[in-house]
């Protein structure tokens, strides 16, 4: 029989006046995929509409949750192709659909296609992004369009040409970035001043395809290649690349901010988030059997998701709860109890023993092997 010993995280656990870290285990995740509703796994965007509900992007469609059930739009929910490249939920309640084929928006209970009549070139749509007056940015082989309050798109103000990949903002708006293929990789052009330049950045960004832009509200902006994350700091004129970083982005590269001055990225198979220069990564050994993300949201409660090839995931309780499966870092059998001793060390009575939590995990205090111990106490 397998079983789990589940415990509350905050990071450490109070003993006796100081603190120790806490054990790490697995993060508990939700899983959604065909048998929820979701009839296709392979999630490429994710957005959060104003009213909650949570948009999923796929290569057959989007798709619709609304905490219980999903519904799916297709085609003959006027979309103009079922493979879906971005989502992006505006401030004034719309939302936007990139597909391979065109620009869609939500209208009741039904999309829209963009036409051509409006002025937004027909092809694919590589990204979506809000400006600096809340207006719609879309990203196109033709360089990114901006959209006027007529409902009509025009090319941005001074673009040199090329395809716009990503689209990122300054917080106050007087600043825009763009990723531009180069060759085998990108460089990243800076709006300021009614001009677009060229920022200078680590020669890897010249081998690489940048997929997300992230500017955040120090000031800082993040792109994100297919193997490296580059950082933009303030008062700096050049991209270098993070070391330590990430590692490779998986199947693609994504940023999304955490809501705490964090970053979260797609990192070989799972997510990983920087956060007070450190890096957390979440993937197999910490319970996310996701595989290589594509997309990440945390939505307006704090809840993470993640999209990748095999479905829809999301943490559950916040990352509050950790668990130590039997049989993978804990022995077979079940756990009766758990004591913090004097000295502060974690033990747990098991039917294989007593275990002791150290650096390297759960292990059995020698002598006790085989003796199933079911309860704990200090004389």
């Amino acid at each position: 029989m397998r079983v789990w010993l589940a415990w509350a995280l905050a990071g450490c656990i109070p003993i006796l006046g100081f603190a120790l870290p806490a054990p790490e285990g697995q993060w508990a995740f939700r899983s959604y995929g065909t048998a929820q509703g979701l009839d296709n796994s392979a999630v490429w965007a994710l957005a959060q509409d104003r009213t909650g509900f949570l948009w999923i992007g796929t290569e057959d469609g989007v798709f619709r949750f609304d905490g219980r059930r999903f519904r799916a739009f297709r085609l003959r929910d006027g979309l103009p192709s079922t493979s879906i490249q971005a989502l992006h939920a505006t401030l004034d309640g719309g939302l936007w659909v990139g597909t391979q084929r065109g620009l869609a928006r939500r209208v009741g209970g039904r999309f829209e296609a963009v036409p051509a009549s409006l002025g937004l070139p027909e092809g694919p749509v590589a990204c979506l992004a809000s400006g600096p007056k809340g207006e719609l940015c879309v990203g196109t082989p033709g360089g990114p369009f901006r959209q006027a309050s007529s409902g009509r798109f025009h090319p941005v103000e001074g673009w040199p040409g090329g395809a716009a990949t990503a689209l990122a903002f300054g917080p106050e708006g007087r600043e825009a970035w763009a990723a531009v293929p180069a060759g085998a990789g990108s460089r990243i052009l800076r709006f300021a001043a009614g001009h677009w330049r060229t920022v200078d950045a680590a020669p890897a960004m010249g081998e690489e395809r940048i997929h997300a832009l992230q500017a955040d509200a120090s000031g800082r902006v993040w792109a994100r290649g297919a193997e490296s994350l580059f950082l933009l700091e303030p008062g700096r004129g050049y991209f270098r690349a993070l070391d330590p970083g990430p590692g490779k982005a998986g199947s693609r590269g994504f940023l999304a901010g955490d809501g705490a001055g964090g970053l979260w990225t797609t990192a070989g198979q799972g997510i990983a988030r920087l956060r007070d220069g450190r890096w957390q990564h979440l993937g197999l050994p910490q319970g996310l059997r996701s595989g290589p993300a594509r997309a990440v949201l945390v939505d307006r409660e704090g809840g993470l998701w993640i999209g990748s090839g095999s479905g829809l995931y999301r943490l559950l309780c916040g990352g509050a709860w950790q668990a130590f499966p039997a049989g993978a870092l804990l022995p077979e059998g079940y756990v009766w109890g758990v004591f913090r001793d004097l000295e502060g060390r974690l033990l747990a009575g098991s039917d294989a023993g007593l275990l002791r939590w150290q650096a390297e995990g759960w292990r059995l205090v020698r002598g006790t092997e085989g003796f199933q111990v079911r309860s704990l106490a200090r004389d």
